[in-house]
């Protein structure tokens, strides 16, 4: 009885104990669920912007191309292929038969990312027996959290230990300066994230798709079907599950399928989200395709799709992307309504961007994609065909009534960042997401010297008028080799032939800046664009104090220029060349300078320099550089610095040095042979001063 009762209280003890554990778990869990709370009022108050939707920009239909013909794109139905040449189907069908994980064939798309945060381990068990084991992979934005909370916590009600889930995830983007959700401490609480060091946005999505399969097949091989949604979707993951393992029981293999898209064509225009370049895709429809908000594909499909992607060229949107790769490997895109959100019984719907309404399944982007595709198209007349009742149109005054996207106080928002290094809040609607091909050697500039950039803006064929300009600067490279730099910007040329010229001078000279747009007159802004951007990416060169842009067809007094320069003050806002006044748009349809109303509505353009030669100071040249992506995009590159100075109230100065039709100017419009332009015999000059600059129409 004593032992008995000495028992008692140990009882008692670890009662308490037990109790007390029961507690701290139920605590624990009560502070999780505070937290996400806390955390998801702060974003819902604070109104954290999404990843920003890139805006790209305008080339008008009536643009003329360099050789003067209509753009011509081919033929899918005929001409379809797509790099690498090869026949990757059969290729993949021998790896795959010989139990091998890759196909020897040299790779061009390279995937050289590693992972920051992966999951445990896959959660499918190995043996799932007769029932059918599905990996659910969701493409989720970093910042994302309270849509990830809200996915996870419709993922609670599903029991079902043959479906896994998992986010895919890339980076914060290095621009992004506001508050940051700890990753790590995610993935640590949940251990559901892949997640690799590639900035997280829109036009990364195909780096995002790559990694998840990359993923699914190495660490995930057991799963028989991969189910991709984006974070925005909502799912009914019990009746899906229901339906797909129907669609496995019927077939096993060769499944890829969705919201199927067929005979759909390139966006071509600039301002579209989706636009695509005839170099990245030269045909006229993409290959069938499955949407990527909502697919799947059965296991096979994704080794194959895994096995394919290191040898078919890169493209930024995953869901084409995928279509171009299963046409390569002869595998045929499906559609099924129940994965279509314009289905009203769909099970996977394009929901909300609110985690609230991502819950409940109240689900407005839906509603209002399915109203759009119920909408009658109304035909309008072409807005580009005004060539003979432009006079009819009625453009907006721009004495009275001036303005232009984005509608925001740029100045402060420049200033802010340049003074205070405040973050820019606003829009990008003016994204250049094009690629460096070639960069010229760094700068080496001394201290405390008037060290100038000389930049040329060329047209890519013109090898020998960029011989005939390194010969013209050549005295005056040398002699002032620690001050002085001579750059050339090119894009990228349509024809074959057009690279291993380049290439050669690259090798040679190392002073070529070329990125990967199509090379064209109504290109040329994005060269201003892409010069800009390189020297604020390069602190080798912020000793620069000037920097002039010319065009390859200008002769130039070098030396009595670079004395003027030298001697030139008050570096911090200079703005110098010809001075444009009141000149009014052009509206010919066939001309090169050619603005239709949607790009440009107003009467007038605000004062600008004519884009033969203008000179820039570093500070007003960073100014402009940081303003771009929040100026809508215009084709022609001396307007658009007009409408971009406007805004930042730099007011263009005239400089009778840079006036073609000035005695005293000291870089003119010479000619495009290169034999002349090396001797200065400028049969151009004249042409130039009998027009006498009366109107933009060139």
């Amino acid at each position: 009885m004593q032992m008995q009762g000495k028992c008692v209280p140990k009882r008692k003890g670890i009662l308490r104990v037990l109790a007390g554990l029961v507690a701290f778990t139920a605590l624990s869990v009560f502070v999780e669920l505070s937290v996400a709370d806390w955390r998801y009022d702060i974003v819902a108050n604070t109104n954290p912007e999404p990843p920003q939707d890139v805006l790209v920009i305008d080339i008008p239909p009536t643009a003329i191309p360099v050789k003067k013909e209509k753009i011509v794109y081919q033929s899918y139905e005929k001409d379809f292929a797509y790099p690498s040449f090869v026949n990757l189907s059969a290729l993949v069908a021998e790896a795959t038969r010989k139990n091998m994980t890759f196909i020897q064939n040299p790779p061009i798309n390279y995937h050289p990312y590693r992972y920051n945060n992966v999951p445990a381990n896959c959660r499918l068990p190995m043996d799932g027996g007769s029932t059918k084991r599905i990996l659910i992979i969701v493409k989720s934005f970093v910042g994302n959290v309270e849509m990830r909370v809200a996915i996870r916590s419709l993922w609670e009600k599903i029991k079902d230990p043959y479906m896994a889930l998992v986010f895919m995830l890339g980076e914060y983007p290095k621009e992004n300066n506001g508050r940051r959700w700890p990753i790590d401490r995610e993935n640590r609480i949940y251990k559901d994230l892949i997640q690799e060091n590639f900035d997280d946005s829109y036009f990364n999505n195909t780096l995002k798709t790559i990694m998840g399969f990359n993923w699914a097949v190495n660490k995930c091989p057991q799963a028989d079907l991969l189910l991709f949604h984006d974070d925005d979707y909502h799912v009914k993951y019990t009746n899906l599950s229901i339906h797909l393992r129907k669609v496995l029981a019927v077939n096993k293999t060769n499944i890829y399928s969705g919201s199927l898209a067929v005979k759909a064509r390139p966006y071509r225009n600039r301002g579209e989200r989706w636009f695509v370049t005839i170099h990245q895709y030269p045909f006229d429809v993409f290959p069938p395709y499955v949407g990527g908000g909502a697919y799947v594909v059965s296991a096979d499909v994704a080794r194959k799709f895994q096995m394919a992607f290191p040898h078919v060229r890169y493209l930024s949107f995953d869901d084409v992307y995928l279509g171009i790769v299963a046409r390569k490997l002869d595998i045929i895109p499906t559609s099924d309504m129940l994965l279509d959100t314009l289905y009203p019984d769909a099970l996977a719907q394009e929901c909300s961007h609110k985690a609230n309404e991502l819950f409940r399944g109240q689900c407005p982007l839906a509603i209002k994609k399915r109203q759009i595709a119920n909408t009658p198209e109304i035909v309008e007349e072409s807005e580009t065909n005004n060539t003979d009742n432009s006079s009819a149109m009625p453009y907006l005054s721009f004495e009275n009534s001036f303005s232009f996207p984005l509608e925001a106080n740029i100045r402060s928002a420049i200033n802010g960042k340049i003074i205070h290094n405040h973050r820019i809040n606003l829009r990008n609607i003016n994204a250049h997401p094009y690629l460096y091909i070639s960069e010229p050697a760094e700068c080496k500039f001394a201290k405390h010297s008037q060290n100038i950039i000389v930049f040329v803006k060329s047209y890519v064929k013109n090898v020998e008028q960029r011989a005939a300009i390194r010969r013209m600067w050549n005295e005056s490279l040398q002699t002032h080799s620690t001050s002085l730099k001579l750059v050339f910007l090119l894009g990228q040329g349509i024809y074959p032939e057009d690279k291993p010229p380049v290439e050669a001078e690259v090798e040679t000279h190392k002073d070529i800046l070329q990125e990967d747009f199509t090379e064209h007159y109504r290109n040329n802004t994005y060269k201003v664009v892409m010069a800009l951007n390189w020297v604020m990416a390069n602190k080798a060169c912020f000793r620069t104090r000037l920097l002039l842009f010319l065009d390859d067809d200008y002769y130039v007094h070098q030396k009595e220029l670079l004395t003027y320069l030298h001697g030139l003050s008050n570096h911090n806002t200079l703005f110098l060349g010809k001075v444009m006044k009141k000149q009014v748009p052009c509206r010919l349809e066939r001309d090169k300078r050619n603005l239709v109303y949607k790009q440009y509505p107003f009467d007038m353009f605000p004062d600008y320099i004519k884009g033969g030669v203008f000179l820039l100071s570093f500070e007003v040249a960073r100014k402009f550089q940081l303003s771009f992506p929040y100026v809508k995009y215009l084709p022609l590159d001396d307007v658009y610095l007009g409408i971009v100075a406007w805004k930042l109230h730099i007011d263009p100065k005239h400089d009778l040095v840079f006036d073609t039709s000035s005695r005293s100017a000291l870089t003119y419009e010479c000619s495009h042979v290169a034999a002349r332009l090396i001797k200065g015999k400028c049969p151009l000059r004249g042409e130039v001063d009998a027009k006498q600059d009366l109107s933009v129409c060139g």
